[in-house]
């Protein structure tokens, strides 16, 4: 990474940047590899269909030329099937502050709203909700991450964003209500939050709440920086501290109690953006691993009695092969080799390419982005929000990355970098390699963007998966996959009983052919969003799975065989199948 500052007089210069040098730009276009798609009648295709599907939502970043710094960073988007009906609905975070009342450090000017809701009528578009919903904030919003906290079978929202967050309580009849004050006792819950997640801890069958925190800016605080000695710029992460992330223990009652120093979390060396789940050790306690800005990353193993032991240094995620941290960014964490072992890819900044940790002898994470294929493709990129998934249901997990420059003047910052940037799709072959197909796979996918926050959801419920991109001061887009289902699939859908309600936490295990597929049910991940609850299997050309194998997040494991293909099925902790679709 490359900063340029100009702080009091003296221009400094930060590197950080600990890739080979290239000798000029790299052609992706011609480098781009032909997309074979094991023979699939038709090519798949992804298209813009935002305006077709009734979303019409702008993100304001409240930039008036001030260049104060949360204006750089974008904001998230969430799935969420609020109303219980199975249909991903969506939730749009906004800034929705002008940051020009900033100037003479005046109070901030609200822009009302700062949350959109997106209503899914089943028939491929959305309606906007907001106003129905009751979901009224003045937060300058960065993230969000769903959970039903309570169990009562409706998804509550968390909204994180500069000056803190607000809990949203699902009441099950459309609308919510905000408890923030209630669910944390009248404490002020202030800093600069940004990612999140819900995951129980504990194990005792309800979700506590981590939200991930930055640094400590404030307009008082907003330091005068540049990149060509003249105009003002933004400073990155370096010359501010950094913010103690929070954990939030489920009571049980509709409150939350800050365990953040007596679980070991309280550390105020992070510079947190991007947060997820995983169960590094497999011993059925969830764990957290976590991207930070230019200081190294977190790995949290839980160590079963309430508390955590940071683990990144022992296990290889704390910096780089050189020692140096990278920008991280967005997260994401999968089995994307299908061997029952999590791999952890991190988006970073313009030449410092996505890193992808592969767990190796004696749990210790090995990044293999170069020998995979990911680190020449993503050299000029600037990531932000990214995921596994299985576009095109063969089985074997791909990676899109949302992409998009911090500054207009992003060819002086990165050399070989543009501001605006086109999103990448890695197709992962039978070598477990990543081809960088995006620029087969549509125009949309072509079209640079200014991308931040990105997830995948089957909004049109045909079985493949779509993607939705924000986009910082600007328009996000609805990609519609298509043709992504000529392979056969599965999307399988939990309902705990006495695990959390949303089965977050939950291992699913499917048998297909001479493999066994895994993912497990998790929120959080990308950058400020989180992806829809269900999860799609990919099963080829094969109409049915072996088995399935549920590992509850209570430790109950439950079994079902001969499941057909091109269904979505909903299993019940302790009562097999509940709903299949079709």
């Amino acid at each position: 990474m490359v900063h340029w500052f100009f702080l009091g007089g003296i221009f400094l210069i930060f590197l950080g940047t600990n890739q080979e040098c290239f000798g000029g730009q790299l052609d992706l276009k011609k480098k781009s590899v032909k997309n074979n798609m094991n023979n699939l009648k038709s090519e798949i295709m992804f298209t813009d269909v935002t305006q077709k599907a009734g979303i019409k939502f702008i993100h304001e970043n409240g930039g008036t030329g001030q260049y104060f710094y949360p204006e750089t960073f974008g904001s998230g988007v969430c799935v969420i099937d609020y109303n219980a009906d199975s249909a991903p609905d969506l939730v749009l975070i906004n800034g929705n502050r002008d940051f020009s009342s900033l100037k003479k450090q005046k109070e901030l000017k609200p822009i009302p709203n700062s949350i959109v809701l997106y209503h899914n009528n089943g028939n491929g578009t959305f309606s906007d909700r907001t106003q129905q919903a009751q979901i009224i904030s003045e937060l300058y919003g960065m993230g969000c991450s769903v959970g039903d906290y309570d169990n009562n079978g409706f998804q509550d929202l968390l909204v994180t964003g500069y000056e803190g967050f607000t809990l949203y309580h699902n009441q099950g009849k459309g609308s919510f209500e905000d408890v923030t004050q209630k669910a944390f006792q009248g404490k002020s819950q202030k800093g600069w939050a940004t990612g999140s997640l819900w995951f129980d801890y504990d194990r005792d069958g309800d979700l506590d709440l981590f939200v991930g925190h930055y640094v400590q800016w404030s307009p008082k605080t907003d330091l005068w920086c540049t990149i060509d000695g003249k105009e003002k710029s933004f400073c990155g992460p370096e010359p501010y501290s950094g913010e103690t992330n929070r954990l939030y223990q489920n009571r049980g009652d509709g409150t939350f109690q800050d365990v953040t120093k007596p679980s070991g979390l309280l550390n105020t060396k992070g510079k947190t953006l991007g947060v997820s789940m995983l169960d590094m050790d497999e011993d059925g306690w969830m764990d957290l691993v976590i991207a930070n800005d230019m200081v190294p990353n977190f790995l949290y193993r839980n160590k079963q009695d309430g508390t955590f032991v940071e683990a990144a240094l022992k296990k290889g995620l704390f910096v780089n092969e050189r020692g140096l941290a990278k920008a991280g960014m967005g997260i994401d964490v999968a089995d994307f080799e299908n061997d029952g072992g999590p791999g952890i890819l991190i988006g970073n900044f313009a030449h410092e390419q996505l890193s992808l940790f592969v767990r190796r002898e004696k749990g210790v994470f090995v990044d293999e982005s170069r020998n995979r294929g990911l680190a020449i493709p993503s050299h000029f990129f600037l990531t932000f929000g990214l995921f596994f998934f299985d576009f095109n249901l063969d089985g074997l997990l791909d990676i899109f990355t949302a992409n998009g420059h911090v500054d207009r003047h992003a060819s002086l910052i990165s050399k070989g970098s543009t501001y605006q940037q086109r999103p990448l799709l890695f197709r992962q072959n039978k070598e477990k390699k990543f081809d960088e197909v995006g620029l087969d796979h549509g125009k949309a996918l072509t079209r640079p963007v200014l991308g931040r926050g990105a997830v995948y959801l089957d909004y049109d419920e045909d079985g493949d998966l779509d993607i939705f991109l924000t986009e910082n001061g600007g328009r996000p887009i609805l990609y519609r996959n298509e043709g992504g289902n000529q392979n056969h699939w599965l999307r399988i859908g939990l309902v705990g009983t006495e695990s959390n309600r949303d089965g977050i936490g939950a291992l699913v295990k499917v048998k297909v052919g001479d493999q066994v597929l895994q993912a497990m049910v998790k929120t959080g991940s990308s950058y400020l969003s989180q992806s829809e609850l269900p999860l799609t299997f990919g099963l080829g050309e094969l109409k049915q799975a072996e088995w399935i194998e549920v590992q509850w997040p209570l430790g109950k494991v439950e079994k079902h065989d001969n499941i057909k293909s091109d269904q979505f099925i909903v299993f019940k902790e302790g009562k097999n199948i509940i709903k299949q679709i079709p």
